[in-house]
């Protein structure tokens, strides 16, 4: 037996081994053999190439688990353009049919957050798929994981490292304008995300009731101001909340509205407050919950002046305890150099 050019033939018959030899102690043996794999599962090697080296394509072409080189071995071709094989051709696992990584394919598979066509940190989208600019609205650092800002361009940082929720923005800045060209607007992109499980807030997300809506409120204050509202209630309405008015200036609220005066205690007494709640029934539980990046637009006032403010604000409310979360963020537009020159030449001339 100490002479047998192949161990493993000691305990097989006619090359058939039993569970206790079984075939991948074998490997790389140089014969090609059928029996038992470690788990008890009969098995035939496709090949074995006297080694256990993975294919190299130039002298060798057999994996070193004993199979031709393919995708869903579980071996790692390289020469093959694999960048994974996790042993199967199911896509959405973290490594597609194709053995190419889910995340950096520039589609939102299962278990991501985001997937911008690569795996770089710094732009948004992390190495892993997860969002990088999730803005805290300023609430309670307890309850501020309910919702959180999803931004498309890194915010500033606070004194303690923590995201501001004050966004800035050119006048046609590629970067962070979504707008058409010379629209004297800055147009954001936005999405809000709710129960974020954030490590840096000490928070523990819950489930979240509804939302209200406060600015941009009911009666918008210009047209922007109309548009950027119904963008919101449709983002809300597309991860399944009921978005309607309810007035809000008696107690218990009642009846639905659509404009504060559909709330005045007496037809023209102007004393009615409406406001826009998005309802989950049953509470929206589920974690990293967010909507659809929508255009927020902050136009520039027309008589020249090279700065303008939307300030966005949502109540948040969880049905364990009724604890609130409260969240702003401030949308800041600037003018474009040619047009701060030009305004400025404009008051001189005056």
């Amino acid at each position: 037996m100490g002479s047998d050019p192949n161990p493993c033939m000691n305990a097989c018959v006619a090359g058939m081994c039993t569970p206790a030899t079984p075939v991948f102690a074998c490997c790389g043996n140089g014969f090609t053999e059928c029996g038992y794999d470690r788990f008890g599962n009969f098995f035939c090697e496709q090949c074995d190439d006297g080694n256990t080296v993975d294919a190299d394509f130039a002298s060798d072409f057999c994996d070193s688990n004993c199979t031709f080189p393919y995708c869903g071995n579980g071996i790692v071709d390289r020469f093959l353009g694999e960048q994974c094989d996790d042993g199967n051709t199911v896509d959405g696992d973290g490594c597609d049919s194709n053995c190419a990584l889910s995340c950096g394919n520039g589609t939102v598979d299962a278990g991501e957050q985001c997937d911008d066509g690569n795996v770089v940190n710094g732009d948004g989208c992390s190495a892993d798929c997860r969002f990088e600019s999730l803005i805290p609205g300023g609430g309670l650092s307890g309850d501020d994981c309910a919702m959180e800002w999803l931004t498309t361009a890194a915010p500033p940082l606070n004194g303690v490292a923590r995201p501001k929720n004050r966004l800035e923005c050119r006048d046609g800045d590629p970067t962070c304008d979504f707008g058409a060209a010379g629209d004297d607007a800055c147009t954001f992109r936005i999405a809000v995300c709710f129960n974020v499980p954030d490590a840096r807030l000490g928070c523990t997300p819950t489930d979240i009731r509804q939302v209200e809506v406060t600015k941009p409120g009911i009666d918008p204050a210009t047209p922007a101001d109309t548009v950027n509202r119904d963008a919101i209630d449709r983002a809300l309405q597309g991860i399944g909340a009921t978005v309607k008015g309810v007035c809000i200036n008696v107690r218990p609220p009642v009846h639905d509205c659509t404009a504060n005066a559909d709330c005045d205690s007496a037809p023209g007494a102007g004393n009615g407050r409406c406001r826009s709640t998005a309802a989950f029934a049953p509470p929206l539980s589920g974690q990293n919950v967010c909507t659809d990046l929508v255009f927020l637009q902050v136009p520039l006032r027309a008589n020249g002046r090279e700065r303008a403010v939307t300030t966005l604000r949502f109540k948040t409310q969880t049905s364990p305890r009724h604890r609130s979360d409260t969240d702003t963020l401030r949308l800041v537009c600037r003018s474009s150099p040619e047009r701060g020159k030009d305004a400025a030449q404009d008051r001189r001339g005056e």
